[in-house]
């Protein structure tokens, strides 16, 4: 990772929507639409979208598309790949006067309402990360959306500002001890009946809870 990108703080975000319902393609390019990109640089194709900058201003901007997404009733997922420090990023001087700003937070912040999710954490090149790992976890607790691990994966659930505000916490907490980390996740909204009762078959109660 360049100099500039550790100094910048530079991140990305590779995410793909994902609404169940026939109107799936307007609503992905609706949400997107409405994205202020003034602080990231960003590109689609067919398959997702990657956002990378600032990390504060990308976490912002991701979270604007997955909110814009969502619709009442309607089952969505969104999918990312979380990064900071790969190797690709050392063009971040390319992007030094991107700023850290949050331009989307008002915006989504009229709209909030309960996901649940999962993540994987990969610190890169350190094998000393148990204590960064159990700190982590215990945030969640702390911050009572914790839902619980199994084989490979950390469940989470709360709002939706909960979780990204939480997940860039990861980040953050996980760059302190390697220059390269990646998160895997996925976060989901209005889950159908048969998928909530699977899910607390292993102890998460998302017909109850939120």
């Amino acid at each position: 990772m360049s100099k500039e990108a550790q100094e910048q703080n530079f991140a990305g975000i590779r995410f793909s929507l994902d609404p169940q319902t026939d109107e799936f393609s307007d609503i992905i390019l609706s949400a997107l639409d409405e994205i202020d990109l003034s602080n990231v640089w960003g590109k689609t194709d067919a398959t997702s979208t990657v956002y990378r900058g600032e990390k504060s201003a990308v976490f912002d901007a991701v979270k604007a598309a997955f909110v814009h997404s969502y619709r009442e009733g309607m089952h969505g997922k969104t999918t990312m790949t979380i990064s900071q420090g790969c190797g690709s990023d050392e063009d971040a001087a390319e992007y030094k006067d991107l700023s850290s700003d949050r331009v989307n937070d008002a915006k989504s912040r009229e709209k909030n309402f309960k996901i649940i999710g999962k993540f994987q954490l990969y610190p890169m090149g350190v094998t000393d990360y148990n204590d960064t790992i159990m700190e982590i976890v215990e945030e969640a607790k702390n911050r009572e959306i914790y839902e619980g691990t199994q084989y490979y994966t950390t469940f989470l659930m709360g709002s939706v500002h909960e979780i990204f505000d939480y997940l860039e916490y990861v980040s953050d907490q996980t760059k302190k001890i390697t220059g390269h980390h990646v998160i895997e996740t996925q976060l989901m909204f209005n889950i159908p009946e048969e998928e909530a009762e699977l899910v607390q078959k292993y102890g998460i109660d998302y017909k109850t809870r939120g």
